[in-house]
């Protein structure tokens, strides 16, 4: 088990030894589950939606689809772009075969030094020219990708809130379109006093039990920051990280229980 924060756990262990804070070599706590990750995603762009790819409670894998803008407008923008750094390439093209020209002019002493650096001065407009058409190119691209919507990774799609023909306004802010959560990584919550936080960062394996089975967690993150229950008591919080086994259906805010 990987345990973070080993000097904490060390310390509080031996204020429980002391006496200051109550010890528990082995208990349990109760908790509850919540998804290892949770990710509400929208366009980068505004637009008008064109597909729906899934569905409330839809299991998908990294890079399916999920969800599409109308694109024709941003596709065009593309065609308009490239447009230019085709433009761009025959301009720069004639701008490089004109700085040669006087060059070999200027070598031959039959060109002024004003006439070369206008060239030179023309050459390097051209591929300024260029270089901009072609970060053109990249923008456009950029907002046709910004447009769609692709699982990040494996999960379930447990919210939509978009419609064919709905209209996104990306511009004020990202728009909450749908939300995906990973539910292979569990993050199972608990409060704890020092003395069980203590037990728990120094337990050899901590356990979660949920649903009738037992899971090893692959690590747990103490909180930081205490909080005081009705009674004043000052507790802080826990976090087991468990992997969920494929025939185990878990939802968030389910219950649990911490085992060391």
């Amino acid at each position: 088990m990987i345990k973070p924060l080993q000097g904490v756990a060390k310390a509080l262990l031996i204020l429980s030894l002391l006496g200051i804070v109550p010890a528990s070599l082995a208990g349990e706590l109760a908790a509850t589950v919540d998804w290892g990750k949770r990710l509400g995603m929208g366009t980068l762009v505004p637009g008008v939606v064109q597909r729906v790819e899934v569905s409330p409670g839809q299991r998908v894998e990294a890079g399916a689809p999920l969800l599409a803008l109308d694109q024709k407008a941003y596709r065009a923008r593309l065609r308009a772009a490239e447009a230019d750094v085709r433009r761009a390439r025959i301009l720069l093209d004639e701008a490089r075969l004109e700085f040669e020209r006087a060059q070999e002019l200027f070598d031959r002493t039959v060109l002024s030094k004003h006439d070369l650096m206008l060239a030179e001065i023309g050459l390097r407009t051209a591929e300024a020219e260029t270089a901009a058409a072609n970060a053109g190119v990249v923008a456009a691209r950029s907002e046709i990708a910004y447009s769609e919507l692709q699982a990040p990774f494996d999960g379930i799609v447990i919210e939509v809130r978009a419609e064919p023909g709905q209209a996104v306004n990306a511009e004020s802010g990202v728009p909450e379109l749908l939300v995906l959560v990973d539910d292979r990584t569990l993050k199972v919550k608990a409060l704890a006093d020092a003395g069980s936080l203590a037990a728990i960062l120094a337990a050899d394996a901590v356990r979660v039990k949920l649903d009738g089975r037992e899971l090893v967690a692959s690590e747990v993150r103490p909180g930081f920051e205490s909080m005081k229950n009705v009674q004043g008591q000052e507790l802080f919080a826990v976090i087991a990280v468990v992997e969920r086994p494929d025939d185990l259906v878990v939802r968030s805010g389910q219950s649990a229980r911490i085992l060391w």
